[in-house]
């Protein structure tokens, strides 16, 4: 299995498992969020403006855990892992 398909099927097994078990529902995870927003600066964009979500937990000081992802929801599918890393 290449290492993509590998991330991929445990990311959906971790969903699946979670999916019962929800810390908190999805509300409460964007109330505990914030937005800012952001313009491209590549040509082909043409300037054009998103809105991007962001939450943050833990000690500032400590080291920092990024999750990059582009689904409009895929913030929310770290939810039970989050407090958990923070």
């Amino acid at each position: 299995m290449r290492p993509r398909s590998l991330a991929l099927a445990a990311f959906i097994l971790h969903l699946l498992l979670a999916s019962s078990s929800r810390a908190e529902d999805p509300r409460t995870w964007l109330e505990r969020g914030s937005w800012f927003n952001w313009r491209s600066t590549l040509p082909e964009n043409r300037g054009r403006e998103v809105r991007i979500f962001y939450i943050t937990a833990g000690d500032p000081a400590a080291p920092a855990i990024y999750f990059n992802h582009g689904w409009p929801t895929s913030s929310w599918d770290f939810a039970d892992l989050f407090d958990d890393l923070a």
